[in-house]
């Protein structure tokens, strides 16, 4: 359900960086890393809207649910690339706003992506490891804090994921089972009340046959 948003969200964020790393980078890169980026959200929507348009049985949903994480590993690695295609080594500000992208793309999919660990992971290791080794790669005591800090943010990224997603399965494991005991103690209530039916007729039939006599 969220799908759209999240493509949506990409689109505006491939855009920018794009047009950004225009003049900057290999427009050949470029070109291509926006095609694939493209390709990719295309088939995430057709997926999104085969799934609304089909009933899907229960035992389907571990096979939907790897199209989805193949998905999110997908945009996972293109998002990678990018720290070594548009990274401009004397450019700080450049590099800046290619980390600030990077954490933000990654920190908005937590909510989308976190109730599916799969996909989670898939996700976000492969977005943002890059940076890091790109960082270390560089060299120097700056690129060196820089590394050391995009792996911090990356850790507590990847523990705030697992504590939503824990979250959100007890939540949900709570609706379901709060729905079972009301819909058992309807069936409880059902069957009380056609007791309580069956004695009044069997009452009504006693004093009829008592009348009788």
């Amino acid at each position: 359900e969220q799908l759209p948003y999240s493509i949506t969200g990409t689109t505006i964020a491939v855009v920018f960086l794009a047009a950004l790393m225009w003049d900057l980078a290999s427009r050949n890169a470029i070109v291509g890393w926006v095609l694939c980026m493209a390709a990719n959200q295309a088939w995430r929507l057709a997926l999104f809207f085969r799934f609304r348009t089909l009933r899907i049985a229960a035992h389907d949903m571990d096979r939907w649910a790897q199209y989805w994480a193949a998905g999110s590993l997908i945009s996972g690695c293109l998002w990678g690339a990018a720290s070594f295609l548009f990274f401009v080594p004397d450019s700080p500000a450049h590099q800046a706003f290619l980390i600030v992208l990077l954490f933000g793309v990654v920190a908005a999919a937590v909510m989308l992506i976190g109730m599916h660990m799969p996909s989670f992971y898939g996700f976000v290791v492969p977005a943002l490891l890059p940076i890091v080794l790109r960082n270390l790669i560089e060299g120097g005591t700056g690129h060196f804090v820089l590394a050391f800090v995009a792996s911090v943010t990356t850790l507590a990224i990847l523990s705030f994921g697992r504590n939503y997603n824990r979250t959100l399965m007890e939540s949900l494991r709570n609706r379901f089972q709060n729905e079972a005991l009301a819909h058992r103690l309807a069936q409880q209530n059902l069957e009380l009340e056609r007791a309580r039916v069956a004695a009044d007729a069997a009452r009504s039939d006693a004093e009829i046959a008592n009348r009788s006599k």
